[in-house]
């Protein structure tokens, strides 16, 4: 017999055989090797199969937000998904002030962590689109005041988590990035991490390069070396590549192995589906191998990987903030300036700022071959990302234009 506040165990014939006023209360602290009597079983059971039922009954009811998603297909089969925000109901038998029947976090879930945890009364929600792993929302406020709301899907909580340690540790050296005013990368009333920021003023770069004059670039630039020295005066690791924390530190040997990695990773997104990009990449590895004893003198600096054209911001002409940073690289920063310039080929834009940053830092004719070398690379990898699902709620088909576009662009780069 099973109401919310007791469970027993009775015959046909009502015959009581063991009864607990409370059950949900003898479920606390409950771990993985707690064992179960027969009453928090019947309990457990009772109140799951109970909520199976009558759910969809209970989304009907006023107050709740209801949101139809993309179909959702596995199996050869298809089901219509839905995703719901709920009022916290003190009647409910699960306490949860959100259930989201979806794979990913929606503008209702950031507005629900701005009202439940802020205190504050959301107007009006706005998705970012350019995040791969994170889900980012601007929320406006009554009163005009905005904030951006990270969310995260459990898989992506180690992104984080590196984005919080790393804003602690980057913004007292003059890194311009947004405060962090509120984090719950493990919350109780969301399936969803989530990191609440300052709203920067501000365009990502690619938006506005065109409208940028030489000057504007050449300040811009300067202003990135200038955020990359400070960097650069952290500690240096023992090891190459990405990482969340210096407690979580990089894992390659050397700095050539961190660079065949990432196009390994482009090769595998390209064999899933015989893209026809892969004969680039075995001309890229090619090339990169021939500079070995560059990438051997290379020394584990910690540098931002991710200050190109979509995680930087720009407000009237200057730099006014960095997105994020979700994890440092520990190796040679001509990698950055490479993956710059080759988002600018990919939007067909000049690459003044390019030349400006090389000039700033006096490289020579290796150098400026080896940023020609990471551009190949990237050019690549972004070949491989075309028809990706990533963050979006199902995978488009490769845009054939734009990758006839990243072959010319290839060709040019490999003359």
């Amino acid at each position: 017999m099973f109401t919310p506040d007791r469970v027993s165990i009775e015959s046909e014939s009502g015959v009581l055989d063991e009864g607990r006023d409370d059950p949900r209360s003898a479920l606390q602290g409950q771990r993985l090797e707690t064992p179960w009597d027969k009453l928090r079983v019947a309990y457990f059971s009772s109140y799951a199969l109970w909520n199976y039922l009558t759910i969809p009954f209970l989304y009907t009811n006023p107050g709740f937000v209801t949101e139809e998603l993309p179909t959702w297909q596995e199996d050869g089969e298809y089901w219509r998904a839905f995703a719901f925000a709920i009022p916290v109901w003190p009647q409910l038998e699960v306490p949860l002030s959100i259930i989201t029947l979806a794979e990913v976090p929606t503008g209702e879930d950031a507005c629900l962590v701005v009202q439940s945890r802020l205190g504050l009364e959301p107007v009006q929600v706005l998705r970012f689109k350019a995040g791969l792993c994170h889900f980012v929302f601007r929320v406006e406020i009554a009163g005009g005041r905005k904030v951006v709301v990270r969310l995260s899907g459990p898989e992506a909580r180690c992104f984080s988590e590196g984005g919080v340690y790393w804003n602690k540790l980057l913004r007292p050296m003059g890194v311009l990035l947004p405060e962090i005013l509120l984090a719950d990368l493990t919350p109780s009333d969301s399936i969803f991490p989530f990191v609440v920021l300052e709203y920067l003023e501000g365009t990502d770069l690619c938006a506005v390069y065109p409208t940028l004059s030489s000057n504007e670039k050449f300040e811009l630039a300067t202003e990135l070396v200038r955020i990359q020295e400070s960097v650069s005066r952290l500690p240096h690791s023992s090891r190459f590549g990405y990482a969340f924390s210096y407690e979580s530190p990089p894992i390659h040997r050397t700095w050539e192995e961190v660079i065949l990695v990432i196009l390994r990773g482009a090769e595998e997104r390209m064999n899933k589906r015989q893209h026809p990009g892969r004969l680039y990449a075995d001309r890229t590895r090619q090339l990169l191998c021939s500079y070995t004893s560059y990438f051997s003198a290379v020394r584990p600096t910690p540098f931002l990987d991710d200050v190109t054209t979509k995680n930087v911001l720009v407000h009237q002409g200057r730099l006014s903030g960095i997105v994020d940073v979700d994890q440092i690289c520990f190796g040679d920063s001509l990698l950055t300036i490479g993956l710059t310039r080759m988002a600018l080929m990919a939007d067909s834009f000049d690459l003044d700022y390019i030349e400006h940053w090389m000039d700033l830092l006096k490289l020579d004719s290796l150098q400026r071959r080896i940023v020609n070398a990471y551009t190949l690379l990237f050019c690549v990898v972004f070949m491989s990302e075309l028809g990706e699902r990533f963050n979006r709620a199902e995978a488009k088909d490769i845009d054939i234009t734009r990758y006839v576009h990243l072959e010319s662009v290839f060709e040019r780069l490999a003359i």
